[in-house]
């Protein structure tokens, strides 16, 4: 009876081992030629693989955090291609391995949120820019396009 303990147990050790095998590999520092997308795809394929040899004798678990990892990368495909983007995209594979490691119990982290890198000009700077200009200069300002909005009547 305790053979079958002890196979048991070296299978798990194997098991372990690979785990840390592939996590180990996919925190190396990337080679200088391999493009930042092979690298991502790299780190996917690395977490699907960590998910599954952790999960598979419970499917539903292994299901769910596949189906996590799924929604994460939709929306950073749906996201627009930046670093930054990229940045939390990494740093949520590394911890989705880590969290799925064999034994462990941590849920997959919270979807991280890509955002558009986008510049943000505010047009009240402009007016107030606008109108320091024409003070200095003598220049007429520009007509409000609002003079005439029902919502400006009522205060």
């Amino acid at each position: 009876m305790w053979h079958h303990y002890a196979a048991r147990a070296a299978i798990m050790i194997r098991q372990l081992i690979l785990a840390l095998l592939i996590a180990a590999t996919s925190l190396a520092i990337p080679v200088a030629s391999t493009s930042a997308k092979d690298r991502l795809q790299t780190l996917v394929n690395d977490t699907a693989a960590q998910i599954q040899i952790a999960y598979r004798q419970h499917p539903d678990e292994r299901d769910a955090r596949r189906e996590q990892l799924a929604a994460v990368i939709a929306a950073w495909r749906a996201a627009p291609r930046s670093e930054s983007n990229n940045e939390r995209l990494t740093t949520w594979l590394h911890a989705a391995i880590s969290n799925s490691m064999p034994g462990s119990r941590a849920p997959l982290p919270v979807m991280p949120t890509f955002v558009a890198d986008v510049k943000v000009e505010s047009r009240l700077v402009e007016n107030v820019e606008t109108k320091k200009a024409d003070a200095t200069t003598g220049a007429k300002a520009e007509p409000d396009p609002f003079r005439d909005d029902p919502a400006n009547e009522r205060e």
